[in-house]
């Protein structure tokens, strides 16, 4: 009995990492990188502003031509395991949505990505129970 708690209590850090998005990482990696800036929103300041449903909002950008290339594949990398909901190609800029949801069919994250050769922007919503057109309010330029 003894030996089945310790194994538990050396699994448990291994299990919570499991559950982490992996896509979270770069915004860590990128946070305090010269050319970027970054904005996150806590629960409460959402929960103000009548969003439920998301426990955080964070965003990455940058106008360094030199980091986009490089930014724009690691984004890429990262969101292929999410499932694509929309994209969009227009005048040079590239727009994708990607979600994923829990085994319940709860969406949990919301990735949006915007690119092109002068920007790019990555906004990342998560929470327990997303709800789509509360997640397009903020992340674009729809109402609430």
């Amino acid at each position: 009995m003894k030996r089945i708690i310790i194994l538990i209590m050396l699994l448990m850090p291994l299990t919570g990492m499991a559950h982490e998005i992996p896509i979270k990482q770069l915004f860590e990696k990128y946070l305090n990188k010269p050319g970027f800036t970054s904005v996150e929103l806590s629960k409460e300041i959402l929960q103000t502003n009548g969003v439920a449903g998301i426990d955080s909002m964070i965003a990455l950008s940058t106008e360094d031509g030199s980091a986009i290339p490089t930014f724009t594949a690691e984004v890429t990398q990262h969101t292929a395991e999410l499932k694509r909901i929309m994209s969009m190609v227009s005048d040079g800029k590239n727009v994708s949505i990607h979600s994923k949801s829990d085994s319940s069919g709860k969406l949990n994250y919301l990735v949006m990505f915007s690119h092109s050769d002068s920007s790019a922007v990555l906004i990342m919503l998560i929470g327990p129970d997303i709800k789509i057109e509360k997640a397009m309010s903020l992340i674009g330029k729809g109402k609430k």
